[in-house]
């Protein structure tokens, strides 16, 4: 468009404003060239709010909601996502469909420790790598060889309130020494059986890695962490699996170790449940009847 346009659209957006018939419309229509012509972008202001809020945090999520107009809103929870979206110009007047195009995003990010947790689980960890993981996430760790819960329960808490699934405790230090020191035994027995037109033999390996100091390998480890911001603390448990690599004669192996976090598809559904639960107590808050729906929507 050259200078010249844009200066004759400024004019006649100037005084269009001040006509009764144009002054609440933000359009021209041009005869002679058969066109509709916005002029939006050369008023002071939009002629109606519309854009993306993104945020990772429940409480600023919920403020602005409460800043739009949260009569005209709905939501809309992913729970595979973790996400919410509030369309907050769902309806329009006389409860027409609106443009849905001003929207509130919630999206939740994993904390650091659920993103360690989740990365390492099943993995085959040397044993620095396992004693690593343990000293740095020793504040949220306890390990044991029981696990106390019922046989019909799985040991993992969602409610925010940390439970210890632990039996047979075993202190984080001597964990620790335990996993430090493993011994490899290596035991070979043979067999040999003659008979009057023929001979048979075998021979027979065995391989055990056991702790070479007082105390035996710990069985499982609970570990309590959020696993998104403002969400509130989880326990889960997981169970150690110790790797003996089979090797050739008089050679050195070294073992490796794993963990399995106990019931992860429950633990998944939980989350997404509480996080549901979340989105609806939130909304209580705002005392305005909103609608909210499980899945996505693109108008």
């Amino acid at each position: 468009m050259s200078d010249n346009s844009h200066q004759i659209i400024q004019d006649l957006t100037r005084k269009t404003s001040a006509n009764d018939f144009c002054k609440d419309k933000t359009f021209l229509i041009l005869q002679d060239k058969e066109k509709v012509l916005s002029t939006e972008a050369y008023r002071s202001h939009r002629d109606r709010d519309r854009g993306v809020f993104t945020t990772l945090f429940a409480k600023s999520f919920f403020e602005y909601v409460k800043h739009s107009e949260p009569e005209n809103t709905r939501f809309f929870v992913s729970q595979d996502s973790l996400s919410c979206t509030a369309i907050l110009n769902f309806k329009a007047e006389e409860d027409k469909q609106g443009f849905c195009d001003n929207k509130a995003v919630l999206r939740l990010s994993k904390t650091e420790s659920y993103e360690t947790l989740d990365d390492l689980d099943s993995d085959a960890l040397t044993q620095n790598e396992f004693i690593r993981f343990i000293e740095d996430h020793a504040s949220e760790i306890v390990f044991f060889n029981t696990i106390t819960c019922a046989d019909t329960e799985l040991p993992f808490n969602l409610d925010g309130v940390v439970t210890w699934f632990a039996g047979d405790y075993v202190p984080t230090n001597r964990a620790i020494m335990a996993i430090r020191k493993i011994q490899i035994n290596k035991k070979t027995s043979g067999n040999s059986e003659q008979a009057n037109f023929g001979a048979k033999k075998s021979v027979q390996e065995e391989i055990e890695a056991v702790s070479a100091s007082e105390q035996s390998l710990p069985a499982y480890f609970s570990f309590a962490f959020e696993p998104y911001e403002g969400f509130g603390k989880i326990c889960v448990t997981a169970k150690i699996v110790l790797h003996v690599p089979l090797a050739e004669a008089n050679a050195v192996t070294a073992p490796s170790l794993s963990f399995r976090i106990i019931g992860k598809g429950a633990i998944r559904r939980g989350i997404a449940t509480k996080f549901a639960q979340m989105i609806q107590t939130g909304l209580l808050e705002l005392d305005n009847g909103n609608q909210v729906y499980l899945g996505e929507y693109v108008a």
